[in-house]
């Protein structure tokens, strides 16, 4: 165990500047299912409560169709507070002295990817090269100022998430989460109330089209103007209001 020895000396000569991974596992019992946290090997860092502040979880909802488009920033297998842990960016965010920019009035919060090549990956072992070490990193000093992210990225792994921006590796979607965090970069979602009466007005106006105008070709021709108006004006809301506008709420 002489590795796990030299890890866990290394976790307390720099803590407050690294972070440990913990997961939530969904997990069926008796026809329910529930949350199980697995915790990091107690012999890095104690398995109690309240968490120790180097663990924050690293589990992304999904939604329906597979893609990681939302955050959580802090959860509790259990439901009770004292038994919630923050997520990954939260610790980070935390341990860098900015606690108060981590939103915690939603259970999570749809976030504003970079591009998809903002975050780039670099092999491990380069840093144990002592030519790639000043040539790539400048002895260091690439890092300098930097969160950095370890986590697998090999294929056999199997660690990638589908995202809005494309196939990524799950540890460059933390990346994307803490970027979004630092910079306030969240979604809102329209109401249901203006969803509702967005479907309402868009089938009115759809039914009188057909009804009064009574040309096939001009209906299809101010049906198809109109979602293209509808795909306008959910790319401005998104770009200009950071509002998530469904594009079936606008055109149904």
């Amino acid at each position: 165990h002489v590795e796990e020895i030299v890890v866990a000396k290394a976790l307390e000569r720099y803590k407050g500047r690294v972070v440990l991974g913990a997961d939530f596992v969904l997990s069926a019992s008796g026809g329910k299912e529930s949350d199980s946290l697995s915790l990091p090997w107690d012999g890095l860092i104690p398995q109690s409560w309240p968490a120790d502040e180097r663990v924050g979880f690293v589990t992304f909802p999904s939604d329906d169709d597979g893609i990681i488009r939302r955050a959580q920033f802090f959860r509790s297998d259990t439901g009770e507070p004292e038994r919630g842990l923050p997520s990954l960016a939260a610790s980070v965010m935390r341990l860098q002295g900015k606690p108060q920019m981590i939103p915690l009035d939603q259970p999570d919060y749809l976030f504003r990817y970079s591009d998809a090549r903002a975050y780039m990956h670099y092999p491990l072992h380069d840093i144990f090269i002592p030519d790639i070490w000043e040539s790539n990193f400048g002895g260091g000093s690439f890092f300098k100022g930097k969160t950095v992210f370890i986590g697998p990225v090999a294929r056999q792994q199997q660690d990638t998430k589908e995202t809005p921006v494309g196939t990524l590796h799950g540890v460059q979607v933390h990346a994307h989460a803490l970027g979004a965090l630092k910079s306030g970069l969240f979604l809102k979602k329209i109401s249901l109330d203006l969803r509702l009466t967005l479907l309402v007005f868009m089938t009115v106006a759809a039914a009188l089209l057909v009804l009064f105008l009574r040309r096939p070709m001009a209906c299809l021709l101010i049906l198809l103007g109109g979602i293209a108006l509808a795909a306008v004006v959910q790319i401005l809301a998104f770009n200009h209001l950071s509002l998530a506008v469904s594009y079936t709420h606008l055109t149904l």
